[in-house]
């Protein structure tokens, strides 16, 4: 089979990540019962959107959740169309990530926070120092704007830059670009892994092959751990590592102090998957990273031809499936987008799953949330009549320790009197166990 390519002043990093899991860790106590979510695409006077909500990304402690609206009424100086949110959930403020985005024609994508809450990265076609139809990398810190997809020399990207993924503190952004001037070794061809240095002010491409020539085949969905340190990515390219003979995309990761490359989608005998596999998320230390495959060689309870979610433990080369029932019974059906915590515990994604709805199943795609320590997994988007939502969930996004989550939804029996009649943003917290 052919591949598809396609064109498309900091402290350590890791310290503050290691006490915010502590703390919220000793915070987080079990309860005995599940609470609903609550509505999150609000304005500040509790106003539902007059139009969708989507795409949330979460912060460490998950009390900063950004998001994309089509709402003009959640802020007083929106412009028109899309923008970029950032909600408080503890103050129960909501703000606009990147104000100086207001210019008519701007397009802004892709928002992603850092694991603090202090950092918003997003695509935009305006920014410091340029105008023009090619989407740059922007972080906005405070009052500071920082444009990152440009190489050593300072020079911005002459291709399109996209889909940003941050290190807890922002010290560190990996994106994807198709450029010709970022840093040697990307193919000027196909869409590419970078890794943009803040404090060094320094950028190096990551998805380069084996041989140090240009990757020959399309990189896609960086993910970078909180401590900056791995970077796991999705690619068609077949020269990234020895023995890729499987010709479809698999999920490989970068180790930044080591500057190497290992694939991830693989079985636990190092066998490689027999089908695409995409959408990585990692763990805080980068031990753990989970993805989704279409492999039935990877986990025998898992459909062959079906995405399911796995998750690849580095420490000790094990693969195990993770879209499964607490019973460990694998989803009859396909599952996706999945997310893992910081601390590597928990795994949440969506699913139309019977075999996980049970009999409350009611053929909606729901989100739920899976405990690799105790093999528990939880309906997530239910309603506050406890039954399922009742519309399509996507795009859950979880906390570093597992508890607060938040995910777009079409349901409307999320919350009471959901009256807009479009996709909201939702936020919850869950029930977390010491075992």
């Amino acid at each position: 089979m052919k591949r598809r390519n396609r064109r498309v002043p900091f402290s350590s990093p890791l310290i503050p990540w290691v006490i915010l899991m502590v703390a919220i860790s000793v915070s987080a106590a079990p309860a005995n019962r599940q609470p609903s979510p609550s509505l999150l695409s609000l304005g500040d006077d509790g106003r539902q959107g007059n139009a969708f909500s989507v795409r949330p990304e979460i912060s460490a402690d998950g009390q900063v959740v950004a998001f994309i609206s089509m709402a003009s009424n959640l802020v007083t100086d929106a412009r028109p169309g899309l923008n970029i949110y950032v909600r408080d959930v503890g103050l129960e403020t909501t703000r606009l990530a990147y104000r100086d985005a207001g210019a008519i024609g701007a397009v802004d994508t892709d928002p992603t926070i850092s694991g603090n809450g202090k950092v918003v990265a997003l695509a935009s076609t305006v920014g410091i120092g340029f105008h023009t139809s090619a989407r740059q990398i922007v972080l906005v810190e405070g009052d500071e704007r920082d444009v990152v997809s440009r190489n050593d020399d300072g020079d911005v990207s002459t291709g399109q830059s996209v889909t940003p993924s941050l290190s807890f503190n922002g010290r560190r952004v990996a994106f994807v670009a198709v450029a010709e001037n970022l840093a040697p070794g990307c193919s000027e061809r196909f869409s590419a892994i970078y890794l943009r240095d803040r404090a060094t002010g320094t950028t190096r491409c990551l998805s380069v092959g084996k041989d140090g020539q240009p990757a020959d085949g399309a990189s896609l969905q960086p993910v970078i751990s909180a401590d900056g340190m791995f970077v796991a990515f999705r690619s068609a390219a077949t020269n990234l590592v020895a023995g890729d003979t499987n010709g479809v995309d698999d999920v490989f990761v970068y180790s930044v102090g080591e500057a190497t490359l290992r694939r991830v989608s693989v079985g636990a005998d190092g066998a490689q998957a027999e089908g695409e596999s995409s959408d990585p998320s990692i763990s805080g230390d980068g031990t753990n990273i989970a993805f989704l495959s279409r492999a039935g060689n990877l986990d025998r309870r898992a459909m062959n031809g079906e995405y399911a979610v796995f998750v690849r433990d580095l420490s000790n080369s094990t693969t195990r499936l993770a879209s499964v029932s607490s019973k460990g019974k694998a989803a009859e059906t396909f599952s996706g987008q999945p997310r893992i915590s910081a601390d590597g515990r928990y795994v949440a994604f969506l699913s139309p799953s019977s075999v996980l709805a049970g009999k409350r199943s009611n053929g909606k795609r729901q989100i739920y949330r899976h405990d690799l320590s105790t093999g528990d997994t939880i309906l997530v988007s239910r309603g506050h009549d406890a039954l399922p939502g009742n519309g399509n969930s996507f795009q859950p996004a979880i906390s570093a320790n597992g508890q607060m989550m938040a995910f777009r939804s079409a349901a409307s029996n999320l919350v009471k009197e959901d009256t807009n009649l479009t996709d909201d943003v939702f936020h919850i917290t869950l029930p977390v166990s010491d075992r």
